[in-house]
């Protein structure tokens, strides 16, 4: 026994010893990003020099001085992610808070004395800010309220700073973090102030700059201004053993730390299902697929001169949005509650998002299988939006769309009705894989894109007709494969909920699509391939929300009903004039509402006990519920979209020009073509 303990032993503190080594190395690594030179880098660009100009340092008010607004924002957020990165990466990596605070202090040591500057460096702002959101997000929220209030009020951005700097370490030990997590906030608020003296011996003598004060800081030339500045330089360089003995001390007192953390191995995680986790994962794997089948259905509706650039929207998103997921966007919808309207910034950068199941979403499945699952989803939707705005929308524009809507709109609705606390998913509203949170969301959203950006050229004067029907075929059927994922998976569990949903899904899918051909037959006396390519993906759109609450027969209830009702409803379009292009409003937002009330009239408890009955059942206030759901998700989802789009119209500008809509978006945006027959 005593053999036993021993070898435990040695294993553990050859453990420890892995795990110093490499929070010592990551440090080394978090200095080096600390101290590239954001500020000079964007600046010389302009064919300026940021240390030229004003106070002469590096940090991003000096560079809006010296290479314009762009710049000074670019240079903000890049100091930022040089503190935000080393932290996420040592968290990602299982090391104990204390490794974690000694990363971040890297970091920001090398920005304040950057060894590609020859140990000069900014003030620390926006690196602190950025350290703090990966050590303390709540922390860093309120400090970030703090700062913009002072600089709101006092027009001082440098005393906006300090007052920061000064309530750093408190707001900390209020909310209740670590003390490795306090004691680096404070180890950096204080050099923070320290490199603000200069700043503060302006604002004794009111020489100090104010917001939205233009001063003439610029000098003739380089060399005049190093000469002008040469004292301030000189005692700068004169402060060498200062700072010198300030990285001393803070390495020592964090080396110090990490020696004695007694918990640098990481706690195993428990024991999880593996079934459920292999069908989460492959469900996961079928859910993406859906987004570049969305690209080929998308692809083949629009003219040929526009094919790469439908398709590349949503391929992009795939990685674009995965990103903001990772970083903020999973934590917003389904962190705790802030306000029954948004989830918490606890888990940014996926901090705490382990092996370990989350039992309050999915307790037999690692909790990163959950939201992995849950990111497809948030990929697919704004790629469903373009189907409103499509072959006239500025690849610039569309970015800047995608990561404003996916934050400002889908992460609440998310949270609202599927996180815990949400107020849609307190009053027990409905929603099974995304029906509301998906399908009308961005529905309403396309109607809003549609209205803003207008009409495409020639619409409706001019037939624009699909260029290539087989893919959009071929990308409804794919569509239709991975919604078996998309619903079915939506269980979170391999068993009698799932094929339950599965059958759902297909059952809807099926009689939507006759539905649609025998509407289309009534009406214009053929069934269009298009047509029951359409009528399909009205039938997915309709059974989501419900997929997990009703039987079978029901669900051909649903998928009839609604082939009728997408059918009529993408007429609209030419009765109201707004040009929905690929009928995004017509099939998501409609059907999806139509399967949201749908779910509130059929849903049994019989099915899922987790769920609710509806009218049919007994219970006609969950038909009042579903409606609130519905109007209050689209009225929300339209309006901010509006107001985004206004705004990006206002800044970057929506829509390309009228020549590079001639010459379509694969030429004008990409340079490329999407066929070359030659």
């Amino acid at each position: 026994m005593d053999d036993v303990d021993v070898a435990r032993g040695r294993a553990l503190e050859t453990l420890g010893d892995r795990l110093l080594v490499l929070a010592l190395a990551l440090a080394a690594v978090a200095y080096l990003c600390g101290s590239i030179p954001t500020g000079v880098l964007l600046s010389r660009r302009r064919g300026v020099d940021p240390r030229d100009i004003g106070s002469g340092n590096i940090g991003a008010t000096n560079v809006a001085r010296a290479a314009g607004a762009t710049a000074g924002l670019l240079t903000l957020v890049g100091d930022a992610l040089k503190g935000l990165v080393p932290v996420l990466v040592a968290k990602s990596l299982g090391l104990a808070s204390t490794a974690v605070a000694v990363v971040g202090l890297a970091a920001f040591l090398g920005h304040l004395y950057s060894c590609f500057l020859g140990f000069e460096g900014g003030k620390g702002v926006a690196t602190t800010f950025g350290v703090l959101l990966g050590l303390a997000p709540i922390g860093a929220t309120l400090l970030v309220v703090l700062f913009l209030a002072a600089v709101a009020i006092g027009r001082y951005v440098s005393v906006a700073s300090l007052l920061a700097a000064a309530f750093t370490a408190p707001i900390l030990l209020s909310i209740g973090y670590s003390a490795p997590t306090v004691l680096a906030g404070f180890a950096m608020s204080v050099l923070v102030a320290v490199r603000h003296r200069d700043n503060i011996r302006r604002l004794r003598f009111g020489t100090e700059p104010r917001v939205g004060i233009v001063r003439a800081y610029v000098s003739p030339s380089r060399r005049e201004h190093r000469s002008a500045n040469k004292s301030l330089r000189g005692a700068h360089m004169r402060t060498c053993t200062g700072w010198k003995r300030s990285i001393g001390i803070t390495m020592a007192v964090g080396l110090g730390l990490t020696l004695g953390a007694p918990a640098l191995a990481a706690t195993p995680p428990i024991e999880v299902n593996t079934g459920d986790t292999a069908w989460l994962l492959a469900s996961s794997a079928l859910v993406l697929l859906m987004t570049p089948a969305l690209a080929l259905f998308y692809g083949g509706m629009v003219r040929t001169k526009n094919v790469l650039g439908t398709m590349m929207q949503s391929f992009f998103i795939m990685g674009l949005v995965s990103v903001q997921w990772a970083l903020f966007g999973y934590s917003l919808s389904f962190a705790p509650d802030v306000g029954h309207f948004v989830g918490g910034l606890q888990w940014v950068g996926l901090a705490g998002v382990g092996g370990e199941p989350n039992a309050d979403y999915a307790a037999t499945v690692p909790h990163q299988a959950f939201m992995v699952f849950q990111m497809m989803f948030a990929v697919i939707t704004p790629a469903l939006i373009t189907g409103g705005c499509a072959e006239r929308m500025r690849f610039s524009a569309f970015v800047w769309f995608t990561i404003l809507w996916c934050t400002l709109v889908y992460d609440p609705i998310a949270h609202w009705v599927w996180g815990m606390g949400g107020w849609l998913h307190d009053m027990g509203a409905l929603d099974f894989a995304g029906g509301t949170v998906v399908h009308i969301n961005s529905g309403f959203a396309a109607l809003a894109a549609a209205i803003v950006m207008g009409r495409r050229l020639g619409y409706p004067s001019e037939p624009i007709l699909p260029h290539n029907l087989t893919l959009t075929v071929l990308g409804a059927g794919v569509l239709w494969f991975g919604w078996f994922g998309f619903n079915a998976g939506s269980a979170l569990a391999s068993g009698a909920l799932a094929a339950s949903a599965f059958t759902a899904t297909h059952l809807a899918a099926a009689t939507a699509t006759v539905t649609w051909c025998l509407a289309e037959y009534l009406g214009r006396g053929k069934a269009s391939v298009l047509g029951a390519a359409s009528g399909a993906v009205a039938g997915l759109v309709a059974i989501t929300p419900a997929s997990g609450f009703v039987g079978p027969i029901a669900a051909i209830l649903i998928g009839g009903g609604v082939g009728f009702v997408c059918y009529w409803a993408v007429s609209l379009k030419h009765a109201f004039g707004y040009d929905d292009s690929l009928d995004a409003f017509g099939v998501h937002g409609v059907g999806g509402a139509f399967g949201a009330l749908a779910t509130g009239i059929f849903a049994s408890k019989a099915i899922n006990a987790a769920g609710g009955n509806g009218l049919l059942y007994g219970n006609a206030g969950q038909l009042v519920t579903q409606s609130v759901g519905v109007v209050a998700t689209a009225v929300y989802s339209f309006v901010v979209t509006l107001i985004i789009l206004k705004i990006i119209d206002a800044t970057v500008g929506l829509r390309v020009t009228e020549d590079d809509e001639i010459i379509g978006l694969d030429l004008s945006q990409h340079g490329e073509v999407g066929y070359n027959l030659r």
